[in-house]
Formats: structure tokens, C-alpha cells, sequence
């Protein structure tokens, strides 16, 4: 899941980043559930595709014009800044965007560079329209649609949420093409029962996730368009670049993934903004924001807050770099030169993007405890899920599980062993054991919508994180963080399956035991 959820705290805690009690109003479709695994297996890498193309087809031609990566080394750290020359393939988004000054609507032009990497030809290209889902409440129309310069007429499916779009001729393995639109999009700004206000204008803060249309990932499923029941994840997406320029009311305060330079007028300021290779591109603004910041390691984290909440801003600004610290210490790098931390009335406890992250305006008044451990897991997620991603939709328990077990590092390294064993405690354990035994306990390899929101906190935030800490206890702090280095450095900006972090896994605690500790938290209720 992107969002940790508030809870019902049933203790006192260096606890609680765990996950959701179902939101009062909102009812879990029975329908919506996915078939589940097979009992005798996990879900393991995503097999090669073995289809080549036809033999008598031409070498492929690039279509489109080469792609200058230089403007991108601005949002990376200067030891990384040449990283950026390995991704001239990824999808490039170039968007031109314009923020209505009531902020209620937007409207866009946008180009995409898009590159087959796979093995097989394409004869069509989706992008996913998250702003449609039910779970964001926004209107998102794609008005224009030009492939290569040709008009293409769009096709809608998964009801308004993917966008597909034909190619007139196969898109051969390595060739490019260049993908132009324009679209308008409205913004929900009464509450969306199922959505937590991730999107939207709620209470004069407006917050952009996903507004655009963007490339899902294509692996053995082909096209990754399928949405979950709106209380996990929907964004499964490979890297890419970004150049956003936005335009909005210059009274507005505006943070973004990425670093931005910016110009502007008496009432408009055009932010000119680059990411690094991300998942996806996440902007924020509100004319009441304060920021705060302090660098770490060469990175600038910013924290923006109402004034209301400055005790909340500075404390979150100190639990984020002390977070950095111990995560890159134990995993590796961060690349990127920047992070943000923004608090918005969303419901959920918190959500990340690359490069930033959200947690729920007053949190930190209502619990503080709880306030640290939302902000230190979403601080993990730039590491799980922005620069080493996963099927978050199929597989939610290599993202989640994996955070939560991080954060159980980050209160070792800020409280000592103590600390972290009231965090496993009181945080997972005590969770765990309301539905151990019970009907509602089930495997934990399952996808988000196998469970019902109930369940997916217990078994995904709960269960599946002790997974983690059984490795943890048998190889000791030094060889895990080994673990993690490896499963890092291996995948960091691709995407992993289970299964690879198995089979790295296997290497330190040994086939035997890593086979006991899946039976006994993932494979089995």
C-alpha cells in the first residue's frame, strides 16, 4: 500500500506504522477480490519472455529525435550525476502544465519519448489515468493524440482508468517513438471516501499525484493496468525521466519530486522542474505553507507545514534526515539531491512519492509516536518502492512488509536494541496476534485485493514484516544489513520480484531456514 493508514493505537508504541483500520464509510466490494495463489508456491520473478520477433522484420528504425539526458543531472547528488546517462531508453516526460488560479482545474500538454525495451513487438502503448480511479475523485480528459505526428484515436478502458493507445505498425524491440497530447483535468474538492484525499484540493492544500497520463509497467502480464480495490496501491511503473513545467498563482508555495528553478510574475510563477530517474512525479502546493530545512549527506530536505503546525514541521524535518542517516548507512545511497516532507489533510497516515513524501497534517499532535514511525517508514519507501520497485498491486508484501521491517531499523539505530524491540513488539507483533489462528489469518503472498481492508493491515503490515525480523535475528544486524546492501545495489532503479529477494536472501540464511521462516509468516495462514 502507498498510504499507511491512521489506526486505532491499542498500545502505547514505538509502534503503529502499521497499517489501516477500514475508514468508517467505506465497504470492501466482495467482488473485487483476486484469485488467490496456490497454496504450494510463492509468487517468484517475472519469467522472461521468449518471444522474439518475426525474422523478417526490418532492424528497427528510431523514430524519434535523440533525447539530451544532461538537463536531469540536476536533481542528482554530483557523485550520481552520470547515473543519469545509462537511462537514454526510459520514458521521458516533457509536460507543460497550467494550474487554474482557483486551482479547482489544470490543463497540460505533454510528450513522451517512449523506447520498446522488451523482447516482443508492441502494438499499442497504455497509460494509466489514476486521476479517473473512484480511490483519487479527480476527471482527467484526454483531449488531443498524436503518435510520431499522426493523429490516433484514444481508446478508454478498465472504466476510464488506462488509456490505450494503437500504433499504426509494430513498435520493434529497441525502436522509439514519440507520444503527444494535450488534456484538461478537475480536481475533487469535497472529501473522496475511498481515496483518503491524496488527490485533489482539500482545505486551501492542493496535492497532484499521478495528475498525468502515465506508462504502467509491461512484464509477463503484459501491460500492468489492473487497479486495486482503491485501499492499496495502483501505481506499478517502471523509471522514467521528467521535465514538468508548472505555471501556477504566484501566492502558492509549490514542492514537486525533483529539484525546480522558477520565474514568474505578479500572478503566475512558472517552476521549471527535473526529476532523476523516478517512478513517478508528485506535486504539492499551498499558499499557507512554511518550509524548513537542513541538509544531510549532500541531500536538502525541506519540510512544508501551516503555521499551525510548526512543532509537527520541525519534527518531522528531524525524524526524516535521522532516517536518511540510518537508511543509507544500512542500505546505501540516496541519489537524489532533495527530499521532501509535506503535510496535507489527507486521512491516510502517510503515502510516498519519489522524492517525497506525505503524512497526515496533525498526526504528530494526536500521536507522536505514531508521527515518527509514519514519517521514518515513508522515508524508507524511497529506497522500497521508488528506487527498487515492485508489482505493489500483486506482491504488496515485498514493499510494505520489507518498509515496516526498516523502520524497526530506524528505531534501533535512534533507541537501541530496546527500542527496536518494542517497535517489533508492539508494532507487528500485537497486531498479528488480534487475527492469528482466526479466520481472518491468511498467507501473506497474496495480492491487495485477496484481502479485505482488515486483513490486508493485519497479515501485510503486520504478519509479513516478522518474516524480516526472523531472518534478522538469525544472521544479526551486520550480515542483514549485507542482505539489504545486495538486494539494493542489485535492483536499485529496476523492479524485483519475490523471488529475487529470495534468492539473495538464501545466500545468507541458507535455503533450510529461509524455506522454515516463508512457512511459518508468508506461505501458510
Amino acid at each position: 500500500m502507498r498510504r499507511l493508514l491512521l489506526l486505532t493505537l491499542v498500545c502505547l508504541c514505538a509502534a503503529c506504522t502499521t497499517a489501516p483500520v477500514k475508514p468508517i464509510g467505506l465497504t470492501p466490494s466482495p467482488t473485487a477480490l483476486a484469485p488467490t495463489v496456490a497454496a504450494t508456491s510463492i509468487a517468484t520473478t517475472a519469467p522472461a519472455v521468449d518471444l522474439a520477433p518475426p525474422a523478417d522484420l526490418a532492424p528497427p528504425v528510431n523514430l524519434a529525435p535523440p533525447v539530451n539526458l544532461a538537463p536531469y543531472r540536476a536533481a542528482m547528488k554530483p557523485e550520481f550525476a552520470a547515473e543519469v546517462d545509462r537511462f537514454g531508453s526510459v520514458p521521458q516526460y516533457q509536460i507543460d502544465l497550467t494550474i487554474a488560479p482557483d486551482l479547482k482545474s489544470y490543463s497540460a500538454t505533454q510528450v513522451v519519448t517512449y523506447t520498446n525495451v522488451e523482447t516482443v513487438p508492441l502494438n499499442e502503448v497504455y497509460f494509466s489515468l489514476f486521476a479517473n480511479l473512484d480511490s483519487y475523485g479527480g476527471n482527467l480528459q484526454v483531449d488531443t493524440l498524436h503518435v510520431n505526428g499522426q493523429d490516433v484515436k484514444p481508446i478508454y478502458e478498465e472504466d476510464n482508468s488506462a488509456l490505450k493507445v494503437p500504433l499504426a505498425q509494430p513498435l520493434l524491440p529497441g525502436q522509439s517513438i514519440v507520444i503527444e497530447m494535450t488534456y484538461t483535468g478537475d480536481m475533487p474538492t469535497a472529501d473522496v471516501e475511498r481515496g483518503y484525499n491524496q488527490f485533489g484540493l482539500h482545505d486551501n492544500i492542493l496535492a497532484l499525484p499521478n495528475f498525468y497520463p502515465q506508462i504502467p509497467a509491461y512484464d509477463q502480464r503484459g501491460w500492468n493496468i489492473e487497479r486495486g480495490p482503491g485501499y492499496g496501491d495502483a501505481v506499478f511503473s517502471d523509471t522514467a525521466l521528467y521535465q514538468v513545467n508548472i505555471a501556477a498563482p504566484t501566492d502558492q508555495v509549490v514542492a514537486t519530486s525533483g529539484v525546480c528553478d522558477r520565474a514568474g510574475t505578479e500572478t503566475t510563477t512558472v517552476y521549471h522542474c527535473v526529476s532523476g530517474p523516478m517512478r513517478d512525479f508528485m506535486i504539492a502546493m499551498s499558499s499557507d505553507y512554511q518550509v524548513k530545512s537542513d541538509t544531510i549527506d549532500g541531500i536538502k530536505v525541506n519540510s512544508y507545514y501551516r503555521p499551525d503546525f510548526a512543532d509537527e514541521g520541525t519534527r518531522g524535518l528531524q525524524v526524516v534526515t535521522d532516517a536518511v542517516r540510518s537508511y543509507e548507512k544500512r542500505i546505501g545511497a540516496y541519489p537524489f539531491n532533495e527530499l521532501d516532507l509535506m503535510a496535507t489533510p489527507t486521512t491516510a497516515g502517510g503515502i510516498e512519492y519519489p522524492g517525497l513524501i506525505v503524512v497526515a497534517e496533525g498526526l504528530y499532535g494526536r500521536n507522536p509516536t505514531f508521527y515518527e514511525s509514519a514519517t521514518a517508514h515513508e522515508t524508507a519507501h524511497q529506497w522500497w518502492y521508488s528506487l527498487v520497485g515492485d508489482d505493489q498491486i500483486h506482491d504488496p508484501w515485498l514493499d510494505e512488509a520489507l518498509t515496516q521491517f526498516t523502520t524497526a531499523l530506524y528505531f534501533r539505530d535512534e533507541y537501541g536494541a530496546e527500542g527496536m524491540q518494542n517497535y517489533v513488539a508492539q508494532a507487528l507483533q500485537i497486531g498479528y496476534d488480534r487475527v492469528k489462528g482466526t479466520a481472518e489469518d491468511k498467507r501473506a503472498d497474496l495480492p491487495v485485493a485477496a484481502y479485505d481492508e482488515g486483513q490486508y493491515s493485519a497479515i501485510v503490515y503486520e504478519k509479513a514484516p516478522l518474516f524480516f525480523n526472523a531472518i534478522y535475528d538469525e544472521i544479526g544486524d551486520e550480515k542483514f544489513n549485507q542482505l539489504l546492501e545486495e538486494y539494493y545495489n542489485t535492483y536499485r532503479y529496476g523492479v524485483a520480484y519475490p523471488q529475487d529477494f529470495l534468492t539473495i536472501a538464501a545466500k545468507y540464511v541458507g535455503q533450510d531456514k529461509l524455506d522454515e521462516f516463508l512457512k511459518e509468516w508468508i506461505t501458510t495462514p
